[in-house]
């Protein structure tokens, strides 16, 4: 008997919700067969078993058909001989005109080479006229965002990052930078005001650090001890300074003008045994030299003892005077006062003009002669002059009359020696005795010389 199953939906099944139909039919029926057939699987094909594959034959090419074939031998053809043709026509080349050299001549000219700028263009924050360098040079700063100039016969362009360091100094404040340093100091009216140095830093400072404010305290402190200024002038403006500095002044160039000559003397004198004369060179108190040396020496006297015992005072008058301040009229006096100032602010230039002019009169200062038994001995300007004669090469020993204090006999000695060279009284000064006694021991020991070298 065969069964069949009705289709019912097996998740009704699970739920319950329908049962399983099964239909089963008698043995040997038509329903039997067709349910059968139905249910049984298709058999499957069966493959017929596969044939042996022969292996494919390897065919072996012999070693001599390995070897590449011969090349073809080379042939070489013998080129044509050219004849030549009996009308052939020469072929004539134009001729090239040189033309003549220009007389000229070559001038190449050379472009300048543009140095980039230091210091790129940027706001400007302030502007002042100061004094550049140690040696009073006017001229004009400008503060920058990015750095400062300085306009000036030779301009100064520096940059904020390059400065290392700005030092505020008694004469001058310093700005160092990796390469220079550079010295400024606030100037008014053309004179430096070192008054000012302390608030003159402190506002480089603030434009180094870029917090430069125009209604800051730095700037506003340094506008107020610039104004203050002309005030501590007007009361130090005594009319005593000017007569004191110039009373010291004249009397300590009296002083240094009657000192030197005799100074310059007993520095230069050789020293002289006392059986001998001693021909003396001094320089004469209008010498220029001794002029410049009195007023230079005395200039820098002045100075420091007015420094030491005025103070800041001092200071003060000598720079207001120089700009001009002084509220009397002009008069010859003035330029008298303006030149004290000067010399008040200029110890340094004094002191150098009194040592060059010393310098410059040494030579005439050391011109002297020693007088003795054996000769003369001569001293020159500098050492390499000097020269020495015994009696026995004098020529002459002849006595002038003169006249002046210097020559109380009345008379001046003349020793010619036989070279040519002539030494006399009259331009040097006789130590250890007079002329007259000069003359007549100088001729005794020319006698005494002249005897023994005859015999």
């Amino acid at each position: 008997m065969a069964e069949a199953e009705a289709a019912v939906d097996p998740r009704l099944v699970a739920l319950g919700l329908a049962t399983e139909i099964v239909i089963e039919f008698p043995e040997g029926t038509v329903e039997e067969d067709a349910v059968a057939a139905e249910v049984a699987p298709p058999p499957r094909p069966i493959a017929p078993p596969a044939k042996p594959v022969a292996p494919l034959p390897i065919l072996v090419m012999p070693a001599a058909a390995l070897v590449p074939p011969a090349p073809p031998p080379i042939t070489y053809v013998a080129p044509r001989p050219v004849v030549p043709v009996a009308d052939e026509v020469p072929v004539v080349m134009p001729e090239i005109s040189k033309a003549p050299p220009d007389p000229r001549p070559l001038v190449i000219e050379a472009m300048p080479v543009v140095a980039p700028e230091p210091l790129a263009e940027s706001q400007v924050l302030l502007r002042t006229a100061v004094i550049l360098g140690r040696w009073p040079r006017p001229a004009e700063l400008t503060l920058q965002q990015l750095g400062f100039r300085v306009a000036a016969p030779r301009p100064v362009a520096v940059a904020w990052n390059d400065v290392t360091a700005i030092e505020p100094g008694r004469a001058h404040v310093r700005v160092r930078t990796q390469s220079e340093r550079i010295d400024l100091v606030v100037g008014i009216d053309g004179v430096a005001a070192p008054e000012l140095n302390e608030r003159f830093a402190a506002v480089l400072s603030e434009a180094r650090d870029g917090a430069l404010d125009l209604e800051g305290t730095a700037v506003h402190e340094l506008q107020n001890a610039t104004d203050a200024l002309r005030d501590g002038f007007h009361a130090t403006d005594d009319a005593f300074i000017p007569i004191a500095l110039g009373g010291a002044l004249s009397l300590l160039t009296l002083i240094l003008a009657l000192a030197l000559p005799e100074l310059l003397s007993f520095a230069t004198r050789p020293s002289v045994p006392a059986n001998a004369f001693l021909l003396e060179g001094r320089l004469a108190i209008v010498d220029p030299r001794v002029l410049i040396a009195a007023v230079g020496g005395a200039a820098a006297i002045t100075a420091l003892v007015a420094r030491a015992s005025l103070g800041a005072q001092a200071g003060s008058w000598a720079r207001g005077t120089l700009r001009g301040w002084h509220i009397e009229r002009p008069s010859i006096v003035a330029p008298l006062r303006r030149a004290l100032a000067l010399v008040f602010l200029s110890p340094a230039v004094a002191a150098a003009a009194f040592g060059l002019a010393l310098v410059l009169a040494l030579p005439s200062a050391r011109v002297h002669a020693t007088v003795d038994q054996l000769g003369v001995q001569r001293f020159g300007p500098l050492p390499a002059f000097d020269q020495s004669a015994s009696w026995t090469e004098v020529e002459e020993i002849v006595a002038t009359a003169v006249s002046g204090g210097g020559h109380p006999d009345g008379l001046a000695v003349l020793i010619r020696s036989i070279d040519g060279s002539t030494l006399t009284t009259q331009d040097l000064q006789v130590r250890n005795g007079t002329d007259r006694y000069f003359y007549d021991l100088t001729r005794k020991w020319r006698a005494q010389a002249v005897d023994t070298a005859r015999h």
